[in-house]
């Protein structure tokens, strides 16, 4: 596989993650436009906390969980095994953050609260800086040498 490729299959994930949310935003707030699909009053200050509190903690720990998962990449490791760590590390972040982005958009579509669309909307825009890019990459697995060119170079084979 190719440097071009891998980090290709990266971002195609990476735009189906973010496409979803926006898709079902979108859904939700077309839903709304004729009021709350559960008006009561209690889950909407249940949720009020909830959300806020879970997007807080997604943010922070998969930040956390990323590092942890690259921190088992070794420099005796091949390139492949490196990616595939890195690969691992990136869909959980993303994941943990579209989990609860998709909760904060449920909080809006039950309430018709701005609020949780807000949160929402904040979350994928965090993601949109998580973009795969093979510089980040490098960085992040602190590559040198050899792997460091081969990731630099689209056409670099990778495995």
């Amino acid at each position: 596989m190719t440097t071009k490729a891998y980090f290709g299959s990266l971002s195609i994930l990476f735009i189906a993650m973010i496409g979803g949310q926006l898709i079902f935003a979108a859904v939700a707030y077309y839903l709304n436009l004729d009021g709350p699909v559960s008006p009561d009053p209690e889950i909407a200050n249940i949720l009020l906390y909830v959300v806020p509190i879970a997007a807080l903690g997604a943010i922070g720990s998969s930040g956390i969980v990323f590092n942890n998962i690259l921190g088992q990449i070794k420099d005796e490791d091949s390139l492949l095994s490196k990616t595939n760590q890195y690969r691992s590390a990136f869909i959980v972040k993303l994941a943990m953050h579209e989990g609860v982005g998709l909760f904060a958009l449920v909080g809006y579509f039950l309430t018709a609260n701005m609020v949780f669309l807000g949160i929402a909307a904040i979350i994928i825009l965090i993601q949109f800086t998580m973009r795969p890019r093979p510089e980040r990459a490098i960085e992040q697995m602190k590559l040198k040498g050899e792997h460091k060119s081969i990731l630099q170079d689209e056409d670099g084979i990778i495995s």
